[in-house]
């Protein structure tokens, strides 16, 4: 994925080591190596964390947009984002079976990021993103504008 290397192009270009970031992110230096080598997924709060570092937003992070700053400042919304994943189903009339197979998991796997009962995967947040057209900001709660992406 794109953004393993976004994550290290920011950290070179704020001048910081793989250990500067893994005391902020509050994990080991190896961990964060694997995440920025792409052998591990970095979890969603993590991505939320180095967002806010870098002052970028987790869909450019991620690939989805090539715009740097898109006026994220603050942290996501776990609240929102599961009214939010449940809105865009709607919107797009959409069941949960439709959106688990189109991101390849089952309906009830998908209910619980819908009620909270689980954090969604960021790589299954991006295939959302996608089908729905929309940012991942938007959908986490980290940006109130609804936005289409820029791929």
């Amino acid at each position: 994925m794109n953004y393993y290397r976004r994550m290290k192009d920011l950290r070179e270009d704020n001048d910081l080591t793989q250990q500067d970031i893994a005391n902020y992110l509050n994990v080991t230096r190896g961990t964060y190596s694997m995440y920025e080598c792409g052998s591990n997924i970095i979890p969603l709060y993590l991505l939320d964390q180095l967002s806010l570092k870098y002052q970028v937003s987790i869909d450019y992070l991620v690939g989805l947009s090539n715009e740097k700053n898109n006026k994220i400042v603050k942290p996501m919304n776990f609240d929102i984002m599961c009214q939010r994943l449940k809105e865009q189903r709607i919107k797009n009339e959409l069941s949960q079976q439709n959106v688990s197979k189109a991101i390849g998991i089952t309906q009830s796997h998908y209910a619980t990021y819908e009620n909270g009962r689980n954090i969604i995967p960021i790589t299954r947040l991006i295939k959302i993103a996608k089908l729905y057209n929309v940012s991942i900001d938007y959908l986490i709660g980290k940006n109130n504008e609804y936005e289409n992406m820029i791929i």
